[in-house]
């Protein structure tokens, strides 16, 4: 939603910072992923960014200063979550953990 937002009008609201807590980025490789294709059947694939916002091309611009990514240790999807992590620290944006 914020590389969205990242592109659309906000009629002056400016984004402080974003908390993703566990997020739900999906992997072909777990059971659960079958369910998205279902849930979304227009989808391009497991690449698609609205299951992983990592394969998003726009993250590069987006406007948000602050970005706090929280993984549970044992959650079967943290590597997405890293991953996506990572991808952002890439960015060039300047952010640390």
């Amino acid at each position: 939603m914020v590389v969205q937002a990242s592109f659309e009008d906000l009629n002056g609201i400016k984004l402080a910072g974003i908390c993703l807590v566990q997020p739900y980025f999906g992997r072909n490789d777990e059971v659960v992923d079958k369910c998205w294709v279902f849930v979304c059947p227009n989808t391009s694939g497991y690449n698609d960014v609205r299951i992983n916002p990592a394969a998003d091309s726009r993250l590069m611009s987006l406007r948000c200063p602050r970005v706090l990514v929280c993984v549970a240790e044992k959650d079967n999807l943290r590597d997405r979550g890293l991953l996506y992590y990572e991808t952002l620290k890439n960015c060039g944006l300047g952010w640390r953990n």
